[in-house]
This record gives structure tokens, C-alpha cells and sequence, in this order.
């Protein structure tokens, strides 16, 4: 079957959950999901700063496919991971985190490790190439209503591998599992004398 790219980014949203929920990274994660230019619109972010330690995945580019047969490619592409925290006290707080009362308030830095822990080397059991981390970039950092906000970005790179129709068809074909066979006698009538069924093992269908 032909890997999509909504395959992968539903794959990355499920890791990221699975690992907030058991517990594993020590903090829960408000908020999974595909990033949509929340940070583009400023008049947005109060309601950004509620979902607040978050996760947003987003395809960052596909680059030029290889081709691997008549209908095959192998197409190389990077996906984004982009963790957000905040804090009362500063934006540097954001990106340190703190522990309070309640428990670990993780900053951006953790929370980008985190990810990096949870993707580097990984295939999601997809069969695609693992993920190689790349660029950390700085998405966002300001204050908003006196919170100090840090959204830091982590790429990933990857390929799969991309097939055509007539590839997928071939795949989801049936498996010849008989042959029947007509028996003639010259002169021919049209009409077969003896007939036979022929049943294939796995290793001749």
C-alpha cells in the first residue's frame, strides 16, 4: 500500500499523545495537533495561550521524488514539530519551564528534546525512512497578557516511498489459487473431451 502524507502526520499526532498520556514525558500536553497559522494572527493569542503546553505537527516540504520504477518513487520530505509553553514570570521561563505546586510546568526547551527523543531514529512502524532531526528554529516568543510565551520549531527529515494506479492494483490483486484446463482431440469438435482442475500451492499462485 502507497504511505501518504496524512499517514506520517496522523502517526506523529498519535506518538505525541500516547506519550503524554502514559505519563512517559512527566507533564501532560494540553493540546495535539496541525499547526493552522495560529501564530500569524496576533488577535488569536489569548486563545493559543490557553491550550498551553502544546504540540502542533505540520509537513514542512516534499522535495524532488526518485524515481524506483515505472510506477515508483521515492519521495524525500520534512515534517515540522513545533512545541509552545508559557509562564507568569518571562519568555525565558517559557523556554526553562519551572516546578511548582502542581507539579513540572515544562518550558520549551524539554518539551523539544522531548520531541526529539520521541521521532530521532523512528519509522512510526510505517516502513518509511526513520526520521533524521534537523533545523531548531524559533517560531514565536513574546508576552502576552503577562505570560511569557516560546514556541520553538524542530524539523524532521524522512522519505517514502510513492506508488501509481496500476502499482496499487497489482498489489491488491487476488491470488490465483486454481487453473482449470480443457483436453481436446484432433480433429477438434469445439467440444472439450476431458477437462482437469488445477490447484495452486502458495508458492505457485
Amino acid at each position: 500500500m502507497s504511505l501518504t502524507l496524512e499517514t506520517i502526520e496522523d502517526a506523529m499526532k498519535a506518538r505525541i499523545t500516547a506519550a503524554s498520556l502514559s505519563g512517559a514525558l512527566g507533564y501532560r500536553i494540553r493540546s495535539v495537533g496541525t499547526y493552522a497559522g495560529e501564530f500569524d494572527d496576533l488577535a488569536s493569542l489569548g486563545e493559543v495561550l490557553r491550550v498551553l503546553p502544546a504540540v502542533w505537527v505540520v509537513l514542512d516540504a516534499c522535495g524532488k521524488p526518485e524515481r524506483k520504477g515505472a510506477d515508483k518513487w521515492k519521495v524525500p520530505c520534512s515534517f515540522a514539530v513545533m512545541v509552545g509553553a508559557r509562564n507568569p514570570r518571562s519568555a525565558e521561563a517559557a523556554r526553562h519551564g519551572s516546578q511548582t505546586a502542581h507539579g513540572l510546568e515544562p518550558g520549551s526547551y524539554r518539551m523539544l528534546q522531548d520531541m526529539w527523543d520521541l521521532f530521532a531514529a523512528q519509522d512510526l512502524g510505517l516502513g518509511m525512512e526513520a526520521f533524521k532531526p534537523a533545523e531548531t528554529v524559533t517560531v514565536f516568543q513574546t508576552r502576552v497578557a503577562s505570560q511569557g510565551i516560546s514556541v520553538l520549531g524542530l524539523k524532521l527529515h524522512t522519505s517514502f516511498m510513492r506508488t501509481g494506479p496500476a502499482t496499487r492494483a497489482a498489489a491488491q490483486a487476488p491470488n490465483l489459487l486454481e487453473v482449470g484446463l480443457n483436453y481436446h482431440r484432433t480433429p477438434d469438435d469445439g467440444i472439450a473431451d476431458a477437462t482437469d482442475l488445477v490447484e495452486l500451492g502458495p508458492e505457485e499462485a
